[in-house]
């Protein structure tokens, strides 16, 4: 099995754990596994209309200034699937990062599952796709 991973905004780490936790076969496939970041960003994927087969969105829509633009571009370039990632507001880890006063989860904005659905829709409906 070979795969090609893209790293956009966050290279590809957290999605290489991922396929480590859920594909018990990783250790054969490892030494096949493109790491390559093309330059982009999340509202301009580096991609066209449904060319990716898997979009991975982790903790990304918490950190863009408007994360409807990002996740329809995410939406757009994939042609069978999307994961997104995303810290709940009524989660106790996002309550405690709140707390914890640092710079860095100030301007964070945390999700609840309603607002999260509603994005998706929203972002389905512009880019003509169901989920």
């Amino acid at each position: 099995m070979d795969l090609t991973c893209f790293g956009v905004e966050g290279g590809i780490g957290r999605l290489y754990d991922l396929f480590q936790q859920n594909f018990s076969r990783l250790h054969r496939v490892r030494s096949s596994v493109d790491t390559r970041s093309p330059l982009g960003g999340a509202q301009a994927l580096p991609f066209a209309d449904r060319s990716v087969d898997l979009t991975c969105v982790i903790t990304t829509l918490e950190f863009v200034e408007d994360p409807l633009p990002a996740l329809v571009e995410a939406v757009c370039v994939v042609g069978q699937g999307l994961l997104l990632e995303v810290l709940n507001r009524r989660s106790l880890l996002a309550v405690r990062y709140r707390a914890s006063e640092k710079a860095l989860w100030q301007d964070v904005h945390f999700c609840s599952v309603g607002e999260l659905t509603r994005l998706v829709r929203l972002a389905t409906g512009a880019c003509r796709r169901s989920v």
